[in-house]
């Protein structure tokens, strides 16, 4: 390496989420559903470790305007369009 080349620097703690992830999509065969639904299954199991964020006045404007802009006015959330 010359003098611009610098080692990258190694994080342990990066290091273990990422170990984590990897054996969590291997155990979901890589499926992104089954990892929701793996997600879903854990958080109920510990809702004490999900975080909530706070809904501020910004946040309701923004999905107000949002939920305005959508050709039904999100009253048909749940289905893909």
């Amino acid at each position: 390496m010359n003098e611009q080349q610098k080692e990258p620097y190694l994080d342990p703690v990066v290091d273990r989420v990422r170990e984590v992830r990897r054996a969590l999509a291997e155990a979901c065969e890589f499926d992104v559903r089954k990892m929701a639904d793996l997600f879903r299954q854990m958080e109920a199991q510990h809702p004490e470790r999900v975080a909530t964020p706070k809904r501020t006045a910004r946040v309701e404007e923004f999905a107000r305007h949002a939920l305005e802009q959508t050709h039904d006015g999100g009253r048909d959330q749940g289905r893909m369009p």
